[in-house]
C-alpha cells in the first residue's frame, strides 16, 4: 500500500490487474503489471505526515504516535533517482496484569495497581530510516540498479514500575514490593544491493545482490525493593549477505513457462557483553538453495504448475557444526469454472530460519528466578500448506486447507538447579527454543458484497482445528473465529465520507502457551482534496465504541509456572484521532521505477 501511496499516473500507458499470477509470482491472488510510457523523463514526489492522539482515561499520553515519509524520484534519459526518509515516533502510558505461579518452590506473584498512581508500563519509540537508489537503462530491456538503505536505528525504551504481591505457599506468607525494570535497545542498519535485470533474448533472467549490516545495543537493568539487582548489558552484530539468480523461458506458443535459480545464504550472529566487550557467543549459517518451476497454461480457462526446491544449510556455533537438507516442492491447479467463478487447488511449502534471539547459545537470568537461552541447532522450519478455493460470482469464496509444521520454533520451559543470580543455589525455571510440532486443519467462508452504491459488507468466518506438541507437552483447540466489516463510501465535491466497522477474533497456541485476542474498530473518516488534488487532508475518529469484551490473554502452563498475562488493547487505545495530510508534486513528461527489492530477513 506504501508503495501504491507513493506513485503517480503520469508514469504509466496502462494499467493491466492478472488474477491468479504464476511462475515467479506464485502465491499472489493478484498481480499488478505497471506499462510504463517509453519516451519518459522528469520528477515527482510526496510528502507525508500524520499525527495520533488518544482521549482517554487508561493511556495517560494523549499524543501517541507520529509518521513522516517523503520521497522523491528523478528521471532523465537513462537514469533514474530515487530517494525516499521516514520517521516515526510512538509513546504509551498503561496498566498491564499479570499473575506468575513458580511451582518449584510454591511462590506465586501477582500484579497490583502502583499506589501512588504511576502506570506500570511507559514506553517511548522512535526510528528513522530512508533509502537512495540510482538505476541505469542500459538498453529497453537491460537495466542496473544500484541501492542504498540507512536505518538510523530504533530507539526504544520501556520502563516497567511493578508493585508485586508475592505470596508464599509453604509460609504462608505475603509481602509487597516493588520491581524497577527499565530497558533501553538501539539498533542500525546499513543495506546495499546491485540488481541486475535482462529480458533480452529467449531466456530472460535476474541477478541481485544483497548486504546488510545490523549493530544492535541492548541494555536492561533490574531492582528490586528486596535488594535484588539484575544488569543485562549486551552488544550484537549481525551480517548478511545474498546472492540470488534466476531465469525463465517460454515454449509452446507461451503455454508452458520454465522458471530456475539459485540462491546463497550468508547470515553472521555475535553477541558480547556491552560493558566488558568480553565474547558472550558467535554463530552462522550458510545456505544454498536450488529451485526451478514449470506451469502450463492450457487455456484462458485452464493452469497447472508444478515446483521443486533443495537446499544444503551448513550451522556454525562457537566453531562447531551440522548440516541440514531441507527439500521441498508446490503444485497447483486452477480452474476457470465461468466467468464469474473459479477454484483452485494449492500445495506449497516454505522455509524459516531462526534469529539471533532464537540461535545464540548463551543464555541469562531475566528475574531472580527465570532464565531464558537460544538454541544453535534448530533445524529450518519447512511449512507444509494445502488448500482448495472456490471463488462464486465474484463475492463469496470457500476455501479448506491444512497446515503442517514439524520444525516450528517455540520456547519450551523446564525446571532447573544451579546457582541463582543472588548466588544461592537452587531451582529456577529455564526457557529454551526448540523445535516443536503444529498441525491444523481449517475451512472459511467468506462473503463481500456492496449494495445500495455506497456500502460494502464483508464478513469472514474460519473453523480451526489445531494442535501443537513437543515431546508430553501439548495444547489443542476447536475454535470458530470470525472478522465481519461494513464500509460506507461517499465522494462529494473532491471529498471522501467513509464509515466502517469491523471485528476480529483470533487465538494462537503452542505447546505451553495459549493466546486469545478479540479487537473491535469502528471508525469514521473525512477526506478533503485541495489544490487539484494535490493536497489530501484527512481526519480519522476511531475506537469510540465497542459491543464485546476486547481483552488480549496469554495464559501459560508449564513444569516451571503458570501465568496469566491480561492487556486491556482496546480500553488503552479507545477514543482515537488521526490527522493526516500529504502533498504531492511532479513536473516534466514521465518518470519510471525499478523494483528494488531489499532484503527484509531479520
Amino acid at each position: 500500500m506504501n508503495y501504491l501511496r507513493n506513485i503517480q499516473h503520469i508514469r504509466f500507458d496502462k494499467v493491466e490487474v492478472i488474477d491468479k499470477p504464476q511462475g515467479q509470482y506464485q502465491g499472489y491472488d493478484v498481480l499488478i503489471n505497471l506499462h510504463t510510457k517509453k519516451n519518459y523523463e522528469g520528477y515527482e514526489g510526496m510528502l507525508f505526515n500524520n499525527e495520533g492522539f488518544n482521549l482517554n482515561g487508561e493511556n495517560d499520553k494523549k499524543y501517541i504516535f507520529e509518521n513522516t515519509t517523503a520521497n522523491f524520484s528523478y528521471t532523465k534519459n537513462k537514469w533514474n533517482i530515487y530517494a525516499f526518509a521516514y520517521g516515526y515516533f510512538g509513546q504509551g502510558a498503561y496498566d498491564t496484569n499479570w499473575s506468575k505461579n513458580y511451582l518449584q518452590n510454591g511462590i506465586k506473584e501477582t500484579l497490583v495497581n502502583n499506589p501512588d498512581g504511576i502506570r506500570n508500563i511507559i514506553t517511548f519509540e522512535r526510528y528513522r530510516s530512508g533509502l537512495l537508489s540510482l538505476d541505469y537503462a542500459i538498453q529497453k530491456n537491460q537495466s542496473l540498479s544500484f541501492v542504498y538503505q540507512y536505518g538510523a536505528g530504533r530507539d526504544h525504551d520501556t520502563y516497567n514500575h511493578y508493585t508485586i504481591l508475592r505470596t508464599d505457599e509453604n509460609t504462608h506468607t505475603e509481602t509487597r514490593l516493588t520491581r524497577d525494570i527499565r530497558t533501553h535497545v538501539r539498533d542500525s542498519e546499513h543495506s546495499m544491493a546491485v540488481f541486475y535485470r535482462n529480458n533480452v533474448g529467449r531466456v530472460r533472467w535476474t541477478a541481485d545482490f544483497n548486504y546488510r549490516f545490523s549493530p544492535t545495543r541492548s541494555l536492561t537493568d533490574q531492582s528490586e525493593s528486596t535488594g535484588f539487582v539484575l544488569n543485562n548489558h549486551f552488544r550484537d552484530h549481525m551480517n548478511f549477505t545474498r546472492f540470488r539468480i534466476s531465469g525463465w523461458t517460454n515454449f509452446a506458443n507461451g503455454h508452458l513457462t520454465l522458471n530456475a535459480g539459485y540462491e546463497n545464504t550468508w547470515k553472521s550472529y555475535k553477541r558480547e557483553d556491552n560493558d566488558t566487550g568480553e565474547k558472550l557467543n558467535t554463530n552462522s549459517y550458510l545456505r544454498n538453495r536450488l529451485w526451478a518451476s514449470l506451469n502450463w497454461r492450457f487455456d484462458n480457462n485452464a493452469q497447472l504448475m508444478f515446483s521443486g526446491w533443495a537446499e544444503h544449510v551448513g550451522l556454525n556455533n562457537n566453531h562447531a557444526k551440522k548440516t541440514q537438507m531441507p527439500v521441498g516442492g508446490s503444485f497447483m491447479a486452477y480452474y476457470q469454472l465461468t466467468r464469474r467463478n473459479w477454484m483452485r487447488l494449492n500445495y506449497d511449502c516454505s522455509t524459516s530460519y531462526p534469529d539471533q534471539n532464537l540461535s545464540s547459545e548463551y543464555g541469562y537470568f531475566t528475574d531472580s528466578l527465570s532464565w531464558v537461552g537460544g538454541n544453535p541447532w534448530l533445524k529450518t522450519n519447512v511449512t507444509h500448506r494445502i488448500n482448495y478455493w472456490i471463488d462464486l460470482w465474484w463475492c463469496f469464496n470457500f476455501q479448506t486447507g491444512y497446515v503442517y509444521s514439524p520444525n516450528s520454533f517455540n520456547s519450551i520451559t523446564e525446571i532447573r538447579e544451579g546457582t541463582l543470580p543472588n548466588g544461592v543455589p537452587g531451582k529456577y525455571v529455564a526457557s529454551v527454543f526448540q523445535n516443536t510440532d503444529y498441525r491444523e486443519w481449517w475451512a472459511s467462508v467468506s462473503f463481500t458484497k456492496r449494495f445500495c452504491r455506497d456500502f460494502l459488507y464483508k464478513a469472514d468466518l474460519k473453523y480451526r482445528n489445531a494442535k501443537a506438541s513437543y515431546h508430553e507437552f501439548s495444547n489443542h483447540i476447536q475454535t470458530v473465529e470470525g472478522v465481519t466489516s461494513l464500509q460506507y463510501y461517499q465522494p462529494r465535491w473532491d471529498m471522501n465520507f467513509a464509515m466502517s466497522y469491523s471485528y476480529s477474533k483470533n487465538f494462537t497456541i503452542s505447546p505451553q502457551v495459549k493466546s486469545s485476542s478479540n479487537f473491535e474498530n469502528p471508525y469514521v473518516s473525512i477526506q478533503k482534496f485541495l489544490l487539484k488534488k494535490k493536497l489530501e487532508l484527512t481526519l480519522t475518529y476511531s475506537l469510540m465504541f465497542h459491543f464485546f469484551n476486547s481483552d488480549m490473554i496469554t495464559e501459560t502452563k508449564s513444569p516451571g509456572f503458570e501465568s496469566r498475562y491480561l492487556d486491556k488493547a482496546f480500553d488503552r487505545q479507545r477514543n482515537r484521532i488521526v490527522f493526516s495530510v500529504s502533498y504531492r508534486f511532479a513536473g516534466g513528461k514521465s518518470v519510471r521505477q525499478y523494483n528494488r527489492d531489499m532484503s527484509t530477513e531479520d
